[in-house]
Formats: C-alpha cells, structure tokens, sequence
C-alpha cells in the first residue's frame, strides 16, 4: 500500500481543514495548536532538515506576516520576534496546551497587539496568515523555488524511510486489538 499523506496537495488541505474544523468549534487553543504545529512540521520540509527554533523561523519569516506585526507593535527584531513565538507560543501550546505567561490569543483585534502588559494574537488573522503560508509553500513546492521543492523531497523520502510507516503498515492490516496482543505476548509496549 502506498502511503500518500505526505501528498503536498492533501497535507496543505489536511492541515488548514483541521484548523478550520477547530475554528467552527471556537475550539482557538485547537486551532492555535494545531497551526503551530504544523509550522514546525512545514519548516523541515521546507528547509529538508530536522525541525527547529531555527527552520521555525525561517518558515514564518518567509511565508507569513506575523514578524513585520511583531516588529511594529511590540518593537522586535526579527531574531527576538522568532524566539520570542516560538518559546512563548510554540512550545507553550504544543507542551502545556496553553500559551506561556504574559502572552495570549484573542479575537477581533489586531494581528499582534500589546494589551495590559500581555502579548495578545488574534486567532482569526492567525488562521488567514497561515492559510495564505500553505498556498506560498506548496507553490514553491510545486514550482521548486530556489530548491525548496528539493528540500520538500528529501523530508518525504527520510520520512517515509522511518520505522513508523512500517508500523501504519502493520496496523493497515492488522487491528490494533491484534497488534496490543501480540506485544502483550511478547512482552513489549506500544
């Protein structure tokens, strides 16, 4: 069986309709996760290298206009605006579930604001900044621009080359009741 969601088209239309799923919901600390995540994720294929604080950045720098607002609003450089997401909402949302202290997403406001001492997001211009992000990746992609099509190959290949596609094989053709069995019986974990 070929494993297709690594499909630039599906992943892109996977990735914003479980945003926008959450969106419906107002589930925003769904949303916010999830578009945080898959940021990261996105960095490694455009860069073609392990994700980072680093690939993070350069993915949002190049495809959304979250640091031009940071910049203006909160007086960030670049490189402070970078670690500044990636620690205090990044890792909060995608370790914690929540953003760290003195920051938060919001609704109806500006991109980025400061508001009684607290880094606020608006969640709906988030969402749209991101979507517009998918179309410029998987443009650049298709068209591989300055290699970045390369990059996404090679991400894909090391990716599909894991021991996990192995096991969503397995599970493809065994239950999952069947498979907690058999490492039951031999004594290993899942």
């Amino acid at each position: 069986m070929d494993i297709d969601y690594l499909n630039i088209d599906k992943m892109t239309s996977s990735m914003l309709q479980g945003v926008d799923a959450c969106m419906e919901k107002e589930a925003f600390t769904s949303a916010a996760t999830l578009i945080l995540t898959y940021i990261d994720a996105l960095s490694g294929f455009f860069t073609g290298q392990n994700t980072s604080q680093n690939t993070f950045g350069r993915f949002i720098d190049r495809y959304m206009s979250l640091l031009p607002w940071m910049s203006t609003e909160l007086g960030k450089t670049k490189d402070e605006a970078i670690a500044f997401l990636y620690d205090k909402y990044r890792c909060g949302f995608v370790h914690e579930f929540l953003s760290k202290a003195g920051t938060g997403i919001t609704r109806e406001r500006p991109y980025v604001s400061l508001e009684k001492g607290i880094v606020v997001i608006d969640i709906n211009k988030f969402r749209d900044d991101f979507a517009q992000a998918l179309q410029g990746f998987k443009q650049d992609v298709q068209n591989n621009t300055e290699g970045i099509g390369n990059h996404y190959r090679l991400r894909v290949n090391y990716l599909r080359s894991r021991p996990a596609e192995l096991f969503i094989k397995l599970v493809d053709t065994i239950s999952v009741t069947d498979v907690t069995q058999q490492s039951i019986s031999r004594g290993t974990h899942i």
